[in-house]
């Protein structure tokens, strides 16, 4: 029976890795089914014809690892739920990581290049793209033999569109990772490089020290991208789904951007954005907001982290949800914004990256104070906190005509009301009231 804010630890799956001859069927532990082995009543004293054994030395070394095991998958289930240094990108060498040898000196690519380690993790890969965990590629290397390569070993497994971004060239990988990392808006501490070549490994460390990377052995790496919990998710939303291909149309919009200016490019976007309102847990967007707002660094104006039951009861007790979907003649980004707004107060105020530069959260902020105002208040209050990501968002409420009156407390007028731009078509649903 699902329980709505619990998740749960499957004790049998984790017997099963470690044995459960050690841990359930021949057992110790108070836990088993089975009558206890343990030498209750002094048995061992006595003669017998063959050896008792001592239970405790046969059985604890498995126990222990099986209780640790259970702890550290508590852990994880909390880090997981929590969005604890998620990790949104990873980042893989290919010559010797993703296949044996270097591709640049083999005069055919056939099956021996891929057999053990390098099938497991390129399997992991498709398993990490499922979750919505971005995936790119940078290496020192013919980018016309990396795809005939890959279109040869791995095509029908994990078609290279898959990669959100590639960088296969010649110049030194920190700044290949520099480019990938700017262009996804992704930052260093929720990536992760993988590269065989510990000199890379370091070179990319010292450029970017709160980047994440994997030592060898090669052999485990399959399972720590598989288990790792930075690299799970609890739901699985439309949205993750489709992450990769909404950040490729993301780097897309952003080489056009680079050769116009703002106001021409804004005019250009064909932006759309559909403002609605969350008012509980049964909600379809829930799932989607919580992701955004407990996986949001650079655009969130307190950086608080809520759990699921959290947000539930917040809702319950008159809070209520802003969100903003959006989408353009690149691609449609999902569910991208959201105000967490109870009475006259902002607590809360959220933006993907994905969207930054084109006015949502002006728009977001503009539909809050008319709720507010609305609701029967003249004043409206928004908390506003920094943290050490979230610079993006400081100038906002300032910029708005909110005044500071106390620490992380700030403070307007609804009226006048917050000018809107005029680059977007936007649709209200139910914001009233």
């Amino acid at each position: 029976m699902a329980i709505d804010g619990c998740e749960y630890i499957d004790i049998d799956e984790i017997a099963s890795c470690l044995g459960k001859r050690y841990i359930l069927d021949d057992s110790t532990l108070h836990s088993n089914h089975h009558g206890l082995l343990a030498d209750i009543f002094g048995d061992a004293d006595r003669e017998h014809i063959e050896p008792l054994g001592d239970v405790e030395i046969l059985y604890t070394p498995k126990r222990a690892e099986f209780i640790r095991a259970v702890m550290q998958e508590v852990e994880g289930v909390h880090r997981t739920i929590r969005r604890i240094n998620p990790i949104k990108i990873v980042i893989f060498d290919l010559d010797d990581t993703l296949w044996r040898g270097v591709a640049g000196e083999m005069d055919s690519f056939g099956p021996e290049m891929i057999e053990g380690w390098p099938l497991g993790v390129v399997e992991a890969l498709t398993c990490l793209h499922k979750r919505g965990v971005m995936l790119a590629l940078c290496s020192k290397n013919d980018e016309a033999v990396v795809r005939a390569a890959w279109d040869t070993l791995y095509s029908r497994l994990l078609p290279f569109e898959r990669f959100v971004m590639t960088r296969i060239g010649w110049s030194p990988k920190a700044h290949a990772v520099g480019e990938i990392l700017r262009g996804v808006n992704v930052l260093p501490e929720n990536a992760l490089f993988i590269d065989d070549n510990p000199v890379e490994r370091a070179a990319v460390e010292h450029a970017f020290p709160q980047i994440r990377t994997l030592d060898p052995p090669l052999a485990t790496w399959r399972r720590r991208l598989l288990w790792a919990p930075e690299l799970q998710t609890t739901k699985l939303t439309a949205e993750a789904r489709n992450r990769t291909e909404m950040v490729r149309a993301q780097v897309h919009r952003d080489e056009v951007r680079a050769g116009m200016n703002e106001a021409d490019f804004l005019q250009t976007l064909e932006l759309s954005i559909t403002l609605s309102s969350i008012s509980g847990s049964a909600d379809a967007q829930f799932e989607r907001a919580l992701e955004l707002i407990n996986k949001t660094n650079q655009f969130n104006s307190t950086g608080r982290r809520w759990e699921r039951g959290e947000l539930a009861d917040f809702l319950n007790a008159g809070g209520r949800l802003l969100a903003a979907t959006a989408r353009d003649r690149f691609t449609a980004y999902g569910l991208v914004g959201v105000v967490a707004l109870h009475g006259r107060m902002i607590e809360q105020l959220v933006l993907s990256c994905r969207v930054f530069g084109m006015g949502i959260e002006r728009t977001l902020l503009a539909h809050a104070l008319q709720t507010i105002s609305e609701a029967g208040h003249s004043v409206a209050e928004a908390r506003l906190q920094a943290t050490a990501r979230n610079a993006p968002c400081l100038p906002l409420l300032p910029a708005s005509g909110f005044a500071q009156t106390e620490e992380g407390l700030w403070r307007r007028a609804v009226e006048p009301a917050l000018a809107n731009g005029r680059h977007a078509a936007l649709t209200v649903q139910g914001l009233t009231g």
